[in-house]
């Protein structure tokens, strides 16, 4: 039994008679500690909201890129139809001059 005894972990602690300023200033740091994780949390919810903003304006960016993009084709091929359009008409223009009128013979 005194060799059990010997290696029980006891450990001597102080006995705390705690009075009432010693608990007020235990508390008022405590409560400082979890003011300030607190304003650590909202700082991390206000960077993930801002960065969910960001990303919806990024969003809406790319669709309007995409839209000015795409009017952009729309425009093209209307140019280039009318380009064609317009040799072909300067085309028929020129075979009217150069062929001969039914007033000539």
């Amino acid at each position: 039994m005194c060799i059990r005894d010997r290696y029980m972990g006891n450990k001597p602690v102080v006995n705390e008679d705690l009075d009432q300023k010693t608990m007020l200033r235990k508390y008022e740091i405590e409560l400082r500690k979890l003011q300030q994780e607190l304003q650590e949390r909202n700082k991390h919810l206000f960077d993930k909201s801002k960065l969910l903003q960001l990303e919806e304006e990024k969003k809406r960016a790319e669709e309007d890129r995409e839209a000015a993009m795409a009017a952009l084709e729309q425009r093209s091929k209307e140019f280039f139809a009318e380009r064609e359009e317009k040799r072909r008409l300067e085309g028929k223009i020129c075979l009217l001059y150069t062929s001969p009128s039914p007033r000539d013979s």
